[in-house]
């Protein structure tokens, strides 16, 4: 029979997400190992969901199951933001500050703010037409900054709209899909 059963399941990058989970020891050639009932295979590590916990493995040596390990595994916290509906300025033409608070993921956070204006003409339809998340990023990279308070024009109520979303160091969000879920304006 085997000793403990000592499996890596690390942390997951994004809340929601898969972590692999790896059994670091017994690994010897004829063990067969079974994640949260998956079938048997030679393979010492699996996907897991991030955040979990109660996740088992049994190794099996042969026919016979030598031993059931539980484990969880981590991720960070869910990125969430807010943004006031309205901002004001006290001067006439002045600029009034966005200020975006962001929460959980992964800091250092990116903010992207995108004027109505632009969001009609060429953003929406480019975040729409992209295939992949890395051309959803590209999409928007233009309207990328670290700073949390942005000053824009007041505008009028129909000229001073902005689009904002935020991204974390992992780029847990893909700012293209379920769109109005990660964009607020």
């Amino acid at each position: 029979t085997i000793g403990d059963v000592v499996v890596d399941a690390g942390s997951a990058s994004c809340y929601g997400s898969d972590a692999v989970a790896t059994v670091t020891t017994p690994t010897a050639n004829g063990y067969t190992y079974s994640f949260n009932g998956d079938d048997f295979t030679t393979n010492p590590s699996s996907d897991v969901e991030a955040p979990s916990c109660c996740n088992t493995v049994v190794v099996k040596d042969g026919e016979c199951i030598s031993f059931t390990k539980s484990f969880e595994v981590t991720a960070p916290e869910p990125l969430t933001f807010t943004a006031d509906d309205t901002v004001y300025t006290n001067c006439p033409d002045g600029l009034a500050d966005i200020e975006i608070f962001a929460e959980g993921g992964k800091s250092p956070y990116t903010y992207y703010i995108i004027s109505q204006s632009d969001w009609e003409t060429t953003v929406y339809d480019d975040l729409m037409d992209a295939t992949s998340k890395a051309e959803r990023l590209a999409a928007v990279e233009d309207y990328a900054t670290s700073n949390s308070v942005v000053q824009r024009s007041a505008g009028s109520s129909d000229t001073a709209r902005y689009w904002v979303a935020v991204q974390d160091a992992n780029e847990c969000v893909d700012l293209g899909v379920n769109i109005y879920a990660w964009w607020q304006m």
